[in-house]
């Protein structure tokens, strides 16, 4: 009796060690992920992307609801294929690069939709103020790479509203409306390593 209850409680730590093993940090690999947005032009819709980010992710894949995550991305990083509206983006109609060099955001809960499918709240701070915004994150899983390393994948998707930052700045138009719209569309495609 006393050996099945000592083999019972073995077999129960080793199980509780190996899901604490599955929690990890991961590194936001920035060579392989992307940090875009869009947003209405005129009619249409404009294509943009930060270049220069960071980011650590604490990902349980049995456990989403506990994982956290942040981020830092820097303003001045901001392109959209056009030098002209590129440097108009940085000035201070827009993300007043010199003021506030970075976007930051820091989880703030989860909420676990459906398998592989995370809600998540953050607090999101822009031109120095900070809001809680709601982001869906697709989880791609974990994959063991060639180099030894252990990878996880995200795909996440939101909308802000550039006023509720002060990002007021816009054009209007003779027949009426305005230049750009207030929604931003967020797409962030993360590619993270495990740190060992």
């Amino acid at each position: 009796m006393r050996r099945t209850t000592i083999l019972l409680l073995a077999g129960v730590i080793l199980n509780l060690s190996m899901g604490r093993a599955l929690a990890a940090v991961y590194d936001v690999d920035p060579v392989h992920s992307h940090v875009g947005f869009r947003i209405r032009h005129f009619t249409s819709k404009v294509n943009g992307e930060f270049r220069t980010f960071v980011g650590t992710i604490n990902f349980d894949p049995d456990h989403p609801k506990q994982s956290t995550a942040e981020g830092t991305i820097q303003t001045i990083s901001i392109n959209t294929d056009n030098e002209k509206r590129d440097a108009h983006l940085r000035s201070k109609d827009f993300f007043k690069c010199d003021q506030f060099p970075t976007i930051s955001f820091k989880t703030t809960g989860a909420q676990v939709i459906e398998k592989d499918k995370v809600r998540i709240t953050a607090d999101f701070t822009m031109l120095g103020i900070t809001k809680p915004i709601t982001l869906d994150v697709e989880v791609g899983g974990l994959m063991n790479a060639p180099g030894g390393e252990t990878r996880a994948g995200f795909s996440i998707t939101g909308m802000i509203n550039r006023k509720d930052f002060g990002m007021n700045y816009n054009i209007a138009l003779d027949r009426g409306g305005l230049m750009i719209g207030d929604e931003v569309a967020l797409q962030l495609d993360i590619e993270a390593v495990q740190k060992k």
